[in-house]
């Protein structure tokens, strides 16, 4: 079962630097179709434009400040150079880094460099949850998450004074600026979601255009009218972005709206992937990486059914066609869903209960 896990886009040397989360959760009430009432200026005027982003850029306020540095420190010009040094040597951001500041800290011993960032970066989230032993989280606790995946406005580099040794550093997150007239639009649909969604971006008329974006996801980008659970639990739905790109087909999203989010009642499943999970299963991956799981308390008849009658609820859709054994000895049938997304759900009896395995594929 596909299960994407994405590293953070920003600089490399930035994981294992401190961030600060906030942000509160959107509340979760009906949306109505928001494209028209969210002002993006020049972002409505190209729907899913082809946007080309070249080789992080870095560049030097002309106004930066001369500092003397105590006796014995590196200067501020050898400083400057390590610092761009570093950047280069993580292959830099997309957009551009402007060089703001270079500050001594002298209780510290330390010179710290500050880069103001352009509004394409992001910092996401650094550890994710083990696939076996799948958690079975409150539904309150589910519909309470919110994401932690932060604009940046600036970067920071930290050196030995003395050596130029790196000593780590951090960043400062930013609200999404909606004024801006660069946002670029897009509408797809959503194949898998969450901190960041993948979408599979459709032409006017609905059908499929060709390209997939990967679209972290701030929490204030979500603004009042949208939750983080509904995008994870929102596979096969329309979503469109109001954001800037950062590195090819990655998206810093700035605002967020789904005509027509997933209800509450489905919050009574957990998800593994973008499936219903049954209930008091523990999964994991078997030998040919589809998801895997025994119901001992179960037959083959209960568990097909559950999936007959869940599956429907979060957008798949049971395909023509597919195999049906009778089901005392197994199953195998498969469900789409409007991302062009497929599920297969194979059923076998065993004398310990009920093997269920899954896996998703995308239609040709």
């Amino acid at each position: 079962m596909r299960r994407k896990i994405a590293p953070i886009l920003v600089l490399i040397a930035l994981v294992a630097w401190g961030c600060t989360n906030a942000g509160s959760r959107g509340k979760a009430v009906p949306n109505p179709d928001m494209a028209s009432a969210v002002a993006a200026p020049g972002g409505d005027s190209k729907l899913n434009p082809h946007v080309t982003v070249g080789p992080g850029t870095v560049k030097i306020t002309p106004d930066l400040p001369t500092v003397t540095p105590p006796a014995g420190w590196l200067s501020q010009a050898e400083i400057q150079q390590k610092a761009m040094n570093a950047v280069s040597a993580n292959g830099g951001p997309g957009g551009m880094l402007t060089l703001t500041a270079i500050r001594p800290d002298e209780p510290n011993g330390l010179w710290v460099v500050e880069f103001a960032t352009d509004g394409r970066q992001v910092s996401g989230p650094h550890s994710h949850p083990a696939l076996t032993n799948w958690p079975k989280d409150p539904v309150e606790q589910r519909k309470a998450g919110t994401s932690d995946v932060r604009i940046l406005s600036a970067i920071t580099y930290a050196f030995d004074a003395r050596t130029g040794e790196g000593r780590g550093g951090g960043f400062r997150g930013g609200a999404p600026d909606l004024s801006r007239s660069d946002l670029e639009h897009y509408r797809g649909r959503i194949v898998s979601a969450g901190l960041n969604v993948q979408l599979r971006l459709t032409r006017p008329d609905g059908t499929r255009d060709g390209r997939d974006l990967d679209v972290w996801v701030p929490q204030e980008a979500l603004g009042n009218r949208l939750s983080l659970w509904q995008l994870k639990y929102g596979a096969g739905r329309q979503l469109e972005v109001w954001g800037l790109t950062g590195r090819p087909a990655t998206i810093a999203a700035y605002r967020l709206s789904m005509v027509d989010p997933p209800g509450e009642e489905l919050l009574q499943n957990d998800l593994v992937g973008d499936v219903p999970a049954y209930p008091e299963a523990a999964y994991g991956p078997d030998p040919e990486g589809w998801m895997s799981f025994v119901a001992k308390n179960s037959t083959p008849d209960q568990v097909w059914d559950w999936y007959a009658k869940q599956m429907p609820k979060y957008g798949w859709h049971l395909q023509d066609g597919t195999s049906a054994a009778p089901k005392d000895r197994s199953v195998r049938r498969s469900f789409r869903n409007d991302a062009w997304e497929q599920v297969t759900v194979e059923i076998t009896g065993l004398p310990e209960g009920v093997r269920v395995r899954i896996n998703s594929s995308t239609l040709p």
